[in-house]
């Protein structure tokens, strides 16, 4: 399920929205690895495996500068822990013109950040993830993977289990969730999902559907952030985390772009609740 001309236009709010999560998560992630003076893990690798092109027609950035400008922002504060040990940023893309058109982009003198190895190439996710199998199963490298797939297609179960199974790793993953309520009776898609009655609540139980598939002795913790983009298509995000840190500091970044319910972009639950209002009504005394 691609979308070629995704990049050749502005990005839309919606877009926008998933973006600045991935970016809010980056940049609560980053310190947890590189504030102390003794760093805890001996690498720090960053995966973003649908990179695209770097920006939109508009020049707004995509998720991979905006991950690197978090670490340009971190470098220049001079983190206690920064250049103790090796920080690889992986940026991938299936599609050539794309990496191309972002390898000129990251490989300029704007974007060389002390401290930072790119590793920027053509490489589909699948390859990706076989090539760096080693890094990925290794517990004493902390592990960001940033999974923007279009579709549900990439993050298939074998995947989802291999994902669940990578030591300390945090993931985040693109699922249309409109996609799968449009073609949820589809025999390749209506096994992810209890078929739910309302399109809000798709990607609600496309996350249970993820849910089920944790053994019962993994710690894994899950959380869900759904967009609803201008076309008034549903879309969403799943994290992963086996780390309570993990999982707190993705839902501050939810509850930091949803005041009302820290689940989505939109009034998910449909209770007309602007951000300053109070939830319960309050008698005065």
């Amino acid at each position: 399920m691609g979308n070629k001309g995704f990049h050749n236009k502005p990005y839309d709010p919606g877009t926008l929205a998933k973006l600045r999560i991935f970016e809010l998560y980056a940049q609560e992630w980053i310190p947890v690895f590189l504030s102390k003076p003794k760093p805890s893990f001996d690498s720090v690798h960053i995966f973003d495996f649908f990179s695209g092109p770097g920006k939109d027609s508009a020049g707004n950035y995509g998720s991979p500068l905006r991950i690197l400008d978090q670490l340009r922002r971190y470098q220049r504060k001079g983190m206690a822990g920064w250049g103790k040990v090796p920080i690889i940023v992986h940026l991938f893309d299936g599609d050539q013109k794309k990496i191309a058109s972002l390898g000129s982009i990251a490989g300029s003198s704007e974007w060389a950040i002390a401290g930072v190895q790119i590793d920027c190439r053509r490489l589909t996710f699948r390859d990706a993830l076989a090539e760096h199998q080693k890094i990925l199963s290794d517990g004493r490298s902390a592990k960001l993977l940033i999974i923007d797939q279009y579709g549900v297609d990439e993050v298939s179960d074998a995947v989802f289990g291999q994902l669940i199974g990578f030591p300390t790793t945090d993931f985040i993953f693109f699922l249309s969730s409109s996609t799968l309520h449009r073609f949820r009776n589809h025999p390749a898609i209506k096994q992810k999902i209890d078929e739910p009655e309302d399109s809000y609540d798709v990607h609600r139980a496309a996350v249970n559907y993820y849910r089920k598939q944790i053994p019962r002795d993994d710690s894994l913790f899950l959380g869900p952030f759904s967009i609803r983009k201008q076309n008034g298509n549903i879309y969403g995000l799943i994290f992963g985390s086996h780390h309570p840190l993990g999982i707190s500091k993705f839902l501050r970044v939810a509850w930091t772009t949803d005041e009302i319910a820290g689940e989505a972009n939109f009034d998910i639950d449909r209770e007309n609740i602007a951000p300053d209002e109070g939830i319960l009504p309050l008698d005065v005394m």
